[in-house]
């Protein structure tokens, strides 16, 4: 039971932190964002582990690939995307063995559908201050069961979030409802442009490399009784 919990608060928390740049001319950003977690809500399956869950995260962002990197209850993982190639993988830790889990390009495909149509968007006049940023809260109401989130958004980054792609600008604090019934807030810390290093977005040579529906299968079967 517990590999299975770590395996849906890994893949619950690090689908909150992407980010996809802008078109154009424009490179996009290239930096180290650093964010805070709060969880809001919690299923009762995870509450016996509330006090060891991360309280922040690390995202590397250099153009269309990013990479967030996480650490749940000893087991680290890396996800890294591309969101021009429209490549992927993500890269488990788990206590000394080492797993690549690429990503179909047909899922990435998926990923950056067009969601506007899906959500209802109010700019408010309100703002605040994120990370030396000037941000616009901006209401987001889901048409299917007319939940409210609030996000706040600067149009100073090019960019937007894979979780709000159609935000005009850069949500810097927002929330996401994940479909194991968890929600997440996550807030900006700090945001440092950086140089960052092309081989954090290469899988290393000592992982083994499976695929994301390899993942699945093991996390159905730990679901079906054959982990502790």
């Amino acid at each position: 039971m517990k590999k299975l919990i770590v395996g849906a608060l890994l893949l619950g928390v690090t689908v909150a932190a992407g980010f996809a740049p802008a078109g154009g001319k424009d490179k996009g950003l290239e930096a180290k964002i650093v964010y805070e977690i709060v969880y809001e809500e919690l299923p009762e399956m995870f509450e016996p582990y509330a006090a060891m869950l991360p309280k922040e995260m690390v995202s590397y962002v250099k153009g269309a690939k990013v990479r967030v990197e996480q650490s749940v209850m000893g087991v680290t993982t890396v996800s890294v995307s591309d969101s021009e190639k429209k490549t992927g993988f993500m890269l488990m830790d788990q206590f000394g063995t080492k797993t690549a889990y690429t990503i179909d390009p047909k899922d990435m495909e998926k990923e950056s559908a067009d969601a506007s149509k899906d959500y209802d968007v109010t700019y408010t006049e309100e703002t605040k201050e994120i990370a030396g940023y000037k941000c616009k809260k901006a209401e987001i109401k889901s048409k299917a069961d007319g939940i409210v989130t609030n996000a706040w958004v600067t149009e100073e980054i090019k960019g937007t979030n894979k979780q709000y792609p159609f935000l005009k600008g850069f949500a810097l604090e927002y929330n996401v409802h994940n479909d194991n019934g968890m929600t997440i807030a996550m807030k900006v810390k700090t945001l440092e442009k950086m140089k960052v290093p092309s081989e954090y977005f290469e899988i290393p040579k000592e992982y083994t490399k499976k695929t994301m529906a390899d993942f699945q299968k093991e996390m159905e079967k730990m679901q079906g009784g054959g982990d502790e």
